[in-house]
C-alpha cells in the first residue's frame, strides 16, 4: 500500500492506524522513500476481519516535502494474509519535556566514572523502558578539542539518543528513532533536524563520536561500525563558544509495540581531550630572615595543570607532603619550614618545582 504526502512541518509524527487480523504474529513497518521509519510495527489479532482496534505509533520522522510512504508485510499468516487497514493516519506529535534522572542516582556497578569528570568508561544498562524515554545525565565534561566516544545497542523497536548541552539555550543531540538515525539541534525548546534521516544500520552504526575540532572552529557528529574501521561524519555545526563543562544525557525508551523487557544499552563511554600545553614560573629568589621558621613561595600556572615540589635542600622542607612529594594543582602557594642556622653564615639552596 501506497500513499503520497506532503509534509509541512519536519518532526516527529504519531503514526495511528485501525486494523484487523486473524492470527497472531503479524507485522508491518512503515516506509518513507525507501527507508524503514519505524521498524516492526504489531498487528492486532482481532480475530475477525471486520473487528477492528485502533494502534499508535509515536516517533516517526517526517521531513518537509513530498514523500511516498508505503505499509509493508514483514509477517503473514498461515493463509498468506497480512491483515486488514481500515485507515491511515498521521498526527504531528507535541515536543515532551525531557525527564532526567540525576547521574549520582544509578547503579555504579552498571556505569562507573571518574571523580573529575573528564574520562568516563563504564556500560549503562536501560531496561524497564516505557514510551516516556529515560534518561541518565552527568554535567561538568570538558569537550574543549577533545571527543566523546560510545558504543551503542539498540534493539529493534526501541529509541536511544546522547544529547550534548553546552549551556541552558541549546542542545545537539543524536537519536535512533523508528529505525532512523538523526541527528538535531535545540534550542529554547526547539527541536530541528541538523540533516536528513538515515537508515540506522546497527553493525555500521554502533560507535558514535562528539569531536570538537578546534582550528576548523566545528562540532561534528560521526559513526562507525561496531568491529572498529573509519568513521563517517553525520552533521557538523559550529562550535559553541564554550564546551568547558557540557551536560552529557544518554536516554532510551520503546515504541508502542515493543516488548516492556526490552534493554537498550551504551557501552565504553570515553571522553579524551587533547593533552595541555602548561606554563609554569616561579620567583628567581627568595629571602628568609634570620629569625623566621616559615617561607612561601607563590607557584604561577594554568589552571588544571599539575606541578611538584621536586629538590629542597635539606632545611628547606615543603609541607603536606603526598608520597613524599608536595604536590599541587593550578596556581597556588608552597609553604615551606626552615631549619633554624646553627651559625651566622648565610645560606643558600636550590628549589626545583616543575611537572
Amino acid at each position: 500500500m501506497r500513499y503520497s504526502v506532503n509534509v509541512t512541518s519536519e518532526g516527529p509524527y504519531v503514526l495511528r492506524w485501525r486494523a484487523a487480523g486473524l492470527y497472531p504474529g503479524l507485522r508491518w513497518h512503515l516506509e518513507v522513500d525507501g527507508h524503514d521509519a519505524t521498524g516492526p510495527l504489531g498487528l492486532p489479532a482481532t480475530g475477525g476481519w471486520q473487528r477492528w482496534q485502533d494502534v499508535r505509533r509515536p516517533d516517526v520522522w517526517l521531513p518537509t516535502g513530498r514523500h511516498v510512504l508505503r505499509l509493508v508485510a514483514d509477517a503473514v499468516g498461515p493463509s498468506g494474509t497480512s491483515g486488514a487497514l481500515n485507515y491511515l493516519q498521521l498526527d504531528a506529535q507535541p515536543l515532551q519535556a525531557r525527564v532526567v534522572e540525576p547521574f549520582n542516582a544509578l547503579d555504579p556497578s552498571v556505569w562507573t566514572a571518574t571523580t573529575s569528570g573528564v574520562t568516563a568508561n563504564g556500560r549503562l544498562r536501560m531496561s524497564g523502558l516505557d514510551v516516556a524515554p529515560r534518561h541518565a545525565r552527568r554535567t561538568g565534561i570538558d569537550l574543549t578539542g577533545g571527543v566523546l566516544t560510545l558504543r551503542a545497542m539498540v534493539p529493534a523497536g526501541t529509541r536511544a539518543q546522547l544529547l550534548m548541552r553546552p549551556d541552558d539555550q541549546v542542545a545537539y543531540a543524536v537519536s535512533v528513532h523508528g529505525g532512523s538515525l538523526l541527528v538535531t539541534t535545540e534550542r529554547q525548546g526547539v527541536v530541528e533536524p541538523l540533516t536528513l534521516p538515515v537508515p540506522y544500520v546497527p553493525a555500521d552504526m554502533a560507535r558514535w563520536r562528539l569531536r570538537h575540532d578546534t582550528p576548523a572552529g566545528l562540532l561534528l557528529f560521526e559513526t562507525a561500525p561496531a568491529s572498529g574501521g573509519a568513521w563517517t561524519a553525520r552533521a557538523a555545526v559550529p562550535a559553541p563558544p564554550t564546551l568547558s563543562s557540557v551536560a552529557i544525557e544518554l536516554g532510551a525508551a520503546v515504541g508502542g509495540n515493543t516488548a516492556p523487557d526490552a534493554v537498550v544499552e551504551f557501552d565504553d563511554l570515553r571522553v579524551e581531550a587533547p593533552a595541555r600545553t602548561c606554563t609554569l614560573a616561579v620567583p628567581a629568589t627568595v629571602s628568609v630572615a634570620a629569625d623566621a621558621r616559615t617561607a612561601e613561595l607563590a607557584v604561577s600556572t594554568d589552571p588544571g595543570c599539575a606541578w611538584a615540589v621536586h629538590d629542597t635542600p635539606s632545611w628547606f622542607s615543603p609541607r603536606l607532603r603526598a608520597g613524599g612529594i608536595h604536590v599541587g594543582v593550578g596556581p597556588a602557594s608552597v609553604a615551606f619550614d626552615v631549619d633554624e642556622n646553627p651559625t651566622a653564615e648565610f645560606r643558600i639552596g636550590t628549589v626545583r618545582i616543575g611537572p
